[in-house]
């Protein structure tokens, strides 16, 4: 990924993520969204939720990928995408773009302020 486009990558994301929290939304990590529960992760905070609702895809991960690109205005790969979401949850990288990864363990960094687990790994509510 160019330079010019990692800029607008992260400008993109830190925008979602603010208006997000500025709606009294929490951004979260280890899911895409909760509508309930006003939880969303930085890529769906800055996608048009509902415009990728309408479309006929058959996973998130498509969604996602499509809300983002037409929010970025320019290509990104699924692969670079999935590495952020990785760093931002906390997964090692399995080889998407290491920049991408980075920028994920940073938002996670940012955004969220307490994790707790329980023995097994899974999160405490």
């Amino acid at each position: 990924m160019i330079e010019e486009q990692f800029k607008k990558l992260s400008e993109t994301l830190e925008a979602g993520c603010q208006k997000h929290i500025a709606a009294g939304g929490t951004i979260t990590f280890g899911a895409f969204c909760n509508k309930e529960e006003k939880t969303c992760c930085p890529i769906w905070s800055s996608i048009d939720q509902e415009a990728v609702a309408l479309l006929p895809l058959d996973n998130d991960v498509d969604r996602m990928h499509s809300g983002l690109v037409k929010a970025l205005g320019f290509k990104i790969s699924k692969l670079d995408i999935l590495s952020f979401c990785a760093g931002f949850d906390g997964i090692a990288n399995s080889g998407g773009d290491k920049m991408c990864h980075n920028l994920g363990n940073t938002f996670r960094e940012k955004f969220i302020a307490k994790e707790e687990e329980v023995k097994d790994g899974s999160e405490l509510e």
